[in-house]
């Protein structure tokens, strides 16, 4: 994929001098994810992966559509919990380091989480939003292909959580993922 971007021709569309070119980008990232809370105490952090499809508009403004999945061991029992969602992240890439090469930015986060064990003897499914803030950075490595790196951290809201397998009776709980990838962004 590196050689690919490297031999596409290039014409510098930059945001507002930011490695956040304008246009429709894809991304794809891995990191670390917890959930926690008293409803998520018998459930360990785990490496999940996202997929993502955004847009940047000249004016740094960034909106991004993705996937989430991660598979979480439960203390108590030998089973997992998978961990899926759907998202809709806003963004603003900040013009403020003097440097075309590196961004940070904000957001915030709005997720359809579900849960559900990987064997149906352990317990039933759930699911609810999360709402969030994230804060992370873009390098970028070569025209339109840049290192990403953020955190999100949110609160999350589980209809049904007494059909999972989880030794609470609380319904909500929170989620931080920590997560670093790559983003590419299509020529005009």
């Amino acid at each position: 994929m590196v050689a690919i971007a490297i031999c596409l021709p290039v014409t510098p569309s930059y945001s507002q001098g930011t490695p956040a070119y304008t246009g429709i980008g894809i991304g794809a990232s891995g990191g670390w994810v917890a959930l926690g809370g008293d409803l998520f105490q018998d459930l360990r952090s785990a490496l999940g992966a996202e997929v993502t499809a955004r847009y940047t508009w000249p004016s740094n403004f960034q909106l991004l559509l993705g996937g989430h999945y991660s598979n979480h061991d439960l203390e108590e029992l030998d089973a997992k919990l998978a961990v899926i969602s759907v998202f809709a992240d806003a963004r603003y890439v900040l013009a403020m380091v003097n440097s075309e090469r590196i961004a940070p930015y904000i957001g915030g986060r709005v997720a359809y989480v579900r849960l559900s064990p990987n064997d149906s003897s352990a317990g039933g499914s759930a699911g609810g939003p999360s709402f969030g803030g994230l804060v992370g950075f873009l390098f970028e490595l070569v025209p339109r292909l840049s290192f990403e790196a953020y955190g999100y951290f949110g609160g999350l809201i589980i209809a049904n959580a007494g059909d999972l397998p989880l030794e609470s009776d609380e319904d909500t709980g929170n989620m931080t993922i920590l997560q670093v990838g790559l983003v590419y962004t299509l020529p005009n």
